[in-house]
């Protein structure tokens, strides 16, 4: 369920997107079980229609359907079921799993992932200044990293609007050869901008594509009223109900290595002398 990001990743356009932005690739760091949509607490799905608005419609003949949609304004979205993820909601079926990236010290989630059978969507909702058009502003960033890892790309018109194609050198150790595809999205929204990146073989192909496509379409932006400072990560959270199962399994776990490492300044048993 978790993943790592490693040094370098911090700020960039997307989260899994660090080689078109100077750092690496997110790595596994804990495989305690990917979570299929079934897997996660019925208290943490919302099922109905909420008001909302579309961050961006779609190019046109695109098949998004409108989305991804911002949780405060007076339109409404689709009824679907979501994990509540804080500042995302995200739209998970039962051939899926969702997983989430970390930072190195764990202290923070900073990605979502949906992997499908053929590729993998990875997703992070960003701040922007009210002024809008951060995405056109992060496009040529991306471009050039790029080519300065290797790699080629082109922009093109998809179902969120302009969006870059690219092929990406593999990362060394990844078991990986040649160059591998790589769709990275934008979409820009009220005071945010969310993110994405589609990766595998689904990243060349639009019908493999399409439920990766679908989950993002589907997502609900939650921008909140606290400031952020544009670029910011909005906060990503896990349910309460899956973060009170964290602690316990860490205090279970602190509990048995205390009891296999017994505190060696503690008093042990003494023996009174007899003369």
């Amino acid at each position: 369920m978790f993943r790592r990001r490693r040094d370098g990743d911090e700020g960039q356009p997307a989260p899994g997107q660090a080689r078109a932005a100077g750092g690496r690739h997110a790595r596994r760091v804990q495989e305690p079980g990917d979570l299929a949509a079934e897997d996660w607490p019925a208290e943490d799905w919302e099922d109905d229609g909420q008001p909302g608005q579309p961050g961006q419609q779609p190019a046109a003949g695109g098949e998004a359907a409108g989305g991804p949609w911002d949780a405060d304004a007076d339109v409404g979205y689709p009824e679907q079921q979501r994990v509540d993820l804080g500042s995302l909601h995200v739209p998970v079926h039962p051939d899926q799993q969702i997983q989430l990236e970390l930072t190195d010290d764990q202290s923070q989630i900073v990605a979502v992932g949906v992997t499908s059978a053929h590729g993998r969507l990875q997703v992070r909702a960003l701040a922007a200044p009210k002024s809008g058009g951060l995405w056109d502003e992060e496009r040529g960033g991306i471009v050039d990293a790029i080519a300065g890892a290797g790699g080629q790309s082109w922009e093109t018109e998809g179902p969120f609007g302009t969006e870059i194609h690219a092929q990406e050198q593999p990362e060394p150790g990844s078991g990986l050869t040649g160059p591998q595809p790589a769709r990275f999205i934008g979409v820009d929204g009220p005071r945010w901008m969310l993110s994405a990146k589609i990766s595998g073989p689904a990243a060349a192909s639009p019908e493999l594509a399409k439920p990766l496509e679908d989950v993002l379409a589907g997502i609900v932006v939650v921008r909140g009223d606290h400031p952020v400072p544009p670029r910011g990560l909005l906060e990503i959270q896990l349910p309460p109900e899956m973060r009170q199962a964290m602690a316990e399994q860490m205090a279970e776990a602190e509990a048995a290595q205390g009891a296999e490492y017994p505190n060696p300044f503690e008093r042990g048993p003494e023996i009174t002398e007899t003369r």
